[in-house]
């Protein structure tokens, strides 16, 4: 018996071309669309680690958890009028 699901996709062009699951849903006008396949393994490694090396400081635009500069809990006070 053949359902018809297709959840296998070729992503990628030619010989380069990997399997990837398929978007779930099928829309008529607007279809999925599969322009790049997953990175190789390490393909973007020295780059991750390189951001992940940059010390962390805060500019003066950046003053805290949030952009406001608040806490969760004195934000949400501010926000409920309390």
């Amino acid at each position: 018996m053949v359902v018809g699901l297709e959840p296998v996709v070729s992503v990628g062009p030619g010989g380069t071309a990997v399997p990837s699951v398929r978007h779930p849903i099928t829309f008529s006008e607007t279809p999925a669309s599969y322009r790049l396949p997953p990175p190789t393994l390490d393909q973007h490694g020295a780059e991750i680690r390189r951001w992940l090396a940059e010390p962390v400081e805060p500019g003066p635009d950046k003053k805290g958890p949030n952009e406001a500069g608040f806490s969760d809990t004195e934000n949400s006070d501010k926000e409920n009028g309390t």
